[in-house]
């Protein structure tokens, strides 16, 4: 068999456009084949991926990418004769481009032409394609751009430049996307930045539960995450909450539910550095586990700050009909997250 490459430029009639084709004269597809060979994980049909391999994700990527360069791919094949592919972009593209996939640090934000409100969004992902799509949809949605190719770098940049939400893959080398989320949740300075998680895995429980605020699978619909990166940006902020208590996963859940409410939750297992917060920031509630008073033997009207005046919840699994601290309303954990939360954080449910 044969590859041919063309390449089809006129300067006098059609000077903005350029065409490659693509053509080969192989098994050719059906008029049916055609029309699903660009969809996600397909390919011309089960054979096809047995006798030649494969995961049917490189011509959905192609279309993408093309989409994103404000191009288009399209095909044309008959069965037993050949395919030919035609791809067709702009000789001089609509939206400036940045030289490098890796700017240098003076460069880490890419400013555009126009900026949406100034939001800045993190893009962590070891693949470099998944990166220029990134930047070139984040672009054409004009926000300010930050790009790493590394789970280490990426937590750097989000400690450092506190970007208002983050796009994480999860497969990488070294530090994976598991641990940076569980690290930039662990971390006071960072577990309020709204984590998008971005990959192939099948695993959108674990995800939520590690407060990722959505999981969205590779590749990438760029309709659904422009949805998505809208209802976070537009998302009403409840106020800020301060929470004592062991880390655990239905300690990670309760963060999330509380965030997808629109609480943003600094969260500590340290009495001491809870009562520093207290004193140095100001919050709309605190919440504690009802586990951290028993261990410390905590007195609350003698540890609380006296300058603190806030409502609080005790998070107590155990008796609710018998309140055993004055003053405090207390609620099961699985209870944080429901319609009458917000009740009980101001004190409207004794």
């Amino acid at each position: 068999g044969k590859i041919d490459l063309s390449i089809i430029y006129d300067r006098i009639q059609n000077p903005n456009v350029v065409i490659f084709k693509v053509a080969d004269n192989g098994i050719g597809m059906t008029d049916e084949q055609t029309r699903i060979i660009f969809d996600a994980f397909i390919q011309a049909d089960d054979s096809t991926t047995r006798k030649y391999g494969g995961t049917g994700l490189g011509l959905s990527l192609c279309r993408q990418y093309c989409t994103l360069m404000n191009g288009r791919i399209g095909v044309e094949s008959q069965e037993h004769l050949g395919t030919i592919f035609e791809v067709e972009f702009a000789v001089t593209p609509p939206h400036p481009i940045s030289e490098s996939i890796h700017p240098k640090p003076e460069e880490l934000i890419i400013s555009t032409t126009k900026q949406r409100d100034n939001t800045v969004i993190l893009v962590i992902d070891d693949d470099p394609v998944a990166l220029a799509l990134a930047e070139r949809f984040l672009n054409k949605n004009d926000y300010k751009i930050m790009l790493c190719d590394n789970g280490d770098e990426g937590i750097a940049l989000a400690t450092e430049h506190q970007p208002d939400l983050i796009l994480l893959d999860i497969m990488m080398p070294g530090t994976d996307g598991w641990n940076v989320l569980s690290v930039l949740k662990d971390n006071d300075q960072t577990q309020r930045i709204p984590i998008i998680l971005l990959t192939m895995l099948d695993e959108v429980n674990l995800g939520i539960d590690l407060s990722a605020i959505d999981y969205l699978r590779k590749p990438i619909d760029w309709e659904n995450l422009s949805t998505v990166i809208d209802a976070v940006h537009n998302q009403d902020v409840q106020g800020r909450l301060l929470l004592l208590d062991k880390k655990s996963t239905q300690h990670d859940v309760m963060i999330n539910g509380l965030n997808r409410k629109g609480w943003l939750v600094t969260s500590t297992d340290s009495t001491e550095r809870a009562k520093a917060l207290l004193t140095e920031f100001q919050y709309q509630g605190f919440i504690l586990a009802d586990e951290i008073i028993n261990d410390e033997q905590l007195d609350l009207d003698s540890w609380l700050p006296d300058e603190v005046d806030l409502p609080c919840l005790i998070i107590d699994n155990n008796n609710r009909s018998a309140p055993q601290h004055r003053g405090f309303n207390q609620v099961a954990r699985e209870e944080i997250v429901t319609s009458q939360f917000d009740s009980e954080l101001k004190g409207e449910v004794s």
